[in-house]
């Protein structure tokens, strides 16, 4: 009994396919269900305005007694917009204090500028975690 077979007679068994078509690829295009079409307007209208896109800092290492009205009255000087929230759940709430500061986005580069905060202050992105719900399903 003979144990070898053909690879082609495996590749065209129960198939009436020519051995030239079963060498050509086909490409897999991706079907496209929904497209998301948005746009920013540029129309100057009097009776409705838009509102400017803001961006979140973390601001660390600031001393305990600082509260958030002395920064907010310190960060005008520089961003007409800013406003501050005192973050309640710093590790060491004894030795600093953390803020967000939040901003227009045209000014984020400028509130990067090292000149404008105090020295051994922290200043980073603002990000916030994702909360997971616990009564929904997970998928």
């Amino acid at each position: 009994m003979n144990t070898q077979t053909n690879v082609k007679d495996i590749q065209t068994s129960g198939k009436n396919t020519e051995p030239s078509k079963m060498s050509e690829w086909t490409e897999v295009k991706r079907k496209n269900k929904f497209k998301n079409k948005s746009i920013m307007g540029k129309a100057n209208i009097s009776e409705i305005k838009a509102i400017p896109k803001t961006t979140s800092l973390f601001v660390s290492r600031i001393q305990p007694g600082t509260n958030k009205d002395l920064l907010k009255t310190h960060l005008r000087k520089y961003f007409s917009e800013a406003d501050v929230e005192e973050l309640l759940n710093s590790f060491h709430p004894d030795i600093y204090k953390s803020f967000k500061v939040t901003v227009n986005q045209n000014n984020f580069d400028k509130a990067f500028d090292e000149a404008m905060w105090p020295s051994g202050a922290y200043v980073s992105r603002f990000f916030r975690r994702r909360q997971i719900k616990l009564n929904q399903p997970q998928g």
